[in-house]
């Protein structure tokens, strides 16, 4: 019996000393990485565009290259690229601590669309009290000029649902 008493008064005062931190090694450093999709139509695009698409941004008037952008992949049930789906692993840091805040996605006809993302490089004190427990907090994401909606028919991940 005193056995079992002293379990739960340690398990109770573990739990207790636990229940305010979210994270014993701290926030994280990125949340995620800028993960979307593009559609036309409620459609997504052919993989002959998606294949082809290139990110870039401009800093001091020359055209840098975001080499990350890659479609996702088929994992499990998730079925990103089956899905269209694509993603920049380093948006994150070239946005907060570059202040980059203008990306372009280039097609292979030429054309291209404009993006807005805003991640911010956030203190210790203001990471561990934001809602993503982040150093790297996504404040918006624009396409076009517009608020870029999260698309609802993928529940898997968070992908921002670009319109064309």
């Amino acid at each position: 019996m005193k056995t079992i008493l002293a379990l739960l008064i340690i398990m109770t005062i573990l739990q207790s000393s636990s229940c305010n931190k979210k994270d014993p090694l701290g926030p994280q450093i990125i949340n995620n990485s800028l993960i979307f999709v593009l559609k036309k139509n409620n459609n997504r695009l052919p993989d002959s565009i998606l294949n082809n698409i290139k990110m870039y941004y401009y800093t001091n008037g020359q055209k840098i290259r975001m080499s990350d952008l890659e479609r996702g992949i088929d994992e499990g049930t998730f079925l990103a690229n089956s899905l269209g789906i694509l993603a920049t692993r380093n948006i994150g840091a070239t946005s907060g601590d570059d202040n980059i805040k203008s990306y372009y996605l280039e097609y292979p006809n030429g054309t291209q669309d404009t993006l807005f993302v805003d991640y911010r490089h956030v203190s210790y004190n203001e990471a561990v009290n934001n809602n993503c427990y982040c150093y790297y907090p996504l404040i918006e994401v624009r396409y076009n000029g517009q608020v870029a909606p999260i698309d609802t028919s993928i529940s898997a991940q968070k992908v921002y649902l670009f319109k064309k």
